[in-house]
């Protein structure tokens, strides 16, 4: 057992799941495109800016954030998963712009040159360290005087029906699994009060949280989004934990695409 710091987190996205999420990436990619403009247009990123993405997966936003930066700008792109990262490197190798640099590493304890940021963006990033605060104060340590940090992370329950439906559709068929709320995960700043606690404690000034609405779009069927949450998802999660059966996991999708189907449209 290492006590590298999260090292569970580096052994997850290196793993199987790490694969099923560049499996589906492409659909991931669709359903993440709608948070991508708040994103960038919070973070203000000008002509020359030198930009950290944070938990970059495969490199949409980092690309995005290239072009606004432009040729005088740069980004780095970190992520803790060599497998995300090589899908990034693979499409950045067919495109022309060779201002973002792919690098892994973990931001909680990677020492990045000190002051060396205008903006840090991370989408659905920054929820998985082991020590926020500490994970924080590193990213300050490397932001310049007047830098800004802007994330977008989930909300849980009726505000987050893409989590809140799969879940539920586990929990009633294998029983739910006991969990630190505020542990290392997708959700784990979704309570905005802890996340802005959690900032201000690692030195942050001027810190917000502001409720995103957008909608997620699929590429298909509600029931070929249920197939996809139930791999990759929370429900996912659960099912793994819980040992569910291949009768129990069927079940479970499809009360997953029965929960989805209100939200279908001749669009996905």
């Amino acid at each position: 057992m290492t006590n590298e710091a999260n090292a569970a987190q580096r052994q997850f996205w290196n793993s199987d799941f790490g694969a099923k999420w560049v499996a589906f990436e492409a659909d991931l990619e669709t359903l993440h495109a709608p948070m991508n403009e708040p994103l960038l247009a919070r973070a203000a990123i000008g002509p020359g800016m030198q930009v950290l993405d944070v938990g970059c997966g495969s490199g949409s936003v980092a690309r995005r954030a290239a072009a606004l930066a432009g040729a005088g700008g740069a980004v780095i792109a970190v992520d803790i998963s060599e497998v995300l990262l090589n899908t990034a490197r693979a499409t950045a190798a067919d495109e022309t712009s060779s201002s973002i640099e792919y690098v892994l590493a973990d931001a909680q304890t990677h020492a990045f040159a000190p002051a060396s940021f205008d903006r840090i963006v991370s989408r659905m990033g920054v929820m998985f360290f082991a020590d926020p605060v500490a994970a924080f104060a590193n990213l300050l340590h490397a932001a310049r005087p007047g830098a800004s940090l802007s994330a977008v992370v989930w909300r849980r329950g009726e505000a987050n029906p893409w989590f809140q439906i799969p879940t539920e559709a586990a929990i009633r068929h294998v029983g739910s699994v006991n969990s630190d709320p505020d542990a290392p995960g997708p959700l784990a700043f979704a309570n905005a009060d802890r996340t802005l606690a959690v900032l201000v404690a690692a030195g942050w000034e001027d810190v917000r949280a502001d409720p995103l609405q957008v909608t997620l779009e699929t590429c298909g069927t509600a029931t070929e989004a249920a197939a996809s949450v139930g791999s990759i998802g929370p429900a996912a999660r659960i099912m793994e934990a819980k040992g569910a059966t291949a009768a129990q996991v069927a079940a479970i999708a499809t009360d997953i695409a029965a929960g989805f189907s209100r939200f279908e449209t001749n669009h996905g």
